[in-house]
């Protein structure tokens, strides 16, 4: 899952870092 969540991030980092940030926090508190 860690890699899947890796290249998801670095992906909307890249094309959305709002959305890449939001991902992040949402897989922290899940």
């Amino acid at each position: 899952t860690s890699d899947v969540f890796e290249a998801t991030f670095d992906l909307s980092e890249i094309e959305l870092s709002d959305y890449g940030n939001f991902v992040l926090v949402y897989s922290i508190e899940a």
